[in-house]
C-alpha cells in the first residue's frame, strides 16, 4: 500500500464520521469494515479518489441487512 500521511488522515476521519453516524454499531464492526474496504483498494496506483471510494464502499457495507 502506497498510502500517503493525508491518505491515513483521511481514512481516520472516515472512520470518526461513520462512528458518529452509527452509534449503535460496536466500534470493532465500523473498524472491520473500514480496513476491509481500504485493503481493497491497496494495489491501486492512482491514490486521489481512494479515501472517497472507501467511504462510499463503507456506507453501502454498513447499509446492508446483516447476513447479506
Amino acid at each position: 500500500m502506497h498510502a500517503s500521511n493525508d491518505e491515513q488522515r483521511s481514512i481516520e476521519q472516515i472512520r470518526s464520521r461513520v462512528r458518529a453516524s452509527n452509534p449503535g454499531r460496536p466500534r470493532l464492526e465500523i473498524d472491520r469494515t473500514v480496513d476491509e474496504a481500504y485493503g481493497h483498494f491497496r494495489d491501486v496506483r492512482v491514490r486521489d479518489f481512494v479515501p472517497l471510494l472507501v467511504e462510499r464502499r463503507v456506507v453501502e457495507s454498513l447499509r446492508e441487512p446483516a447476513g447479506i
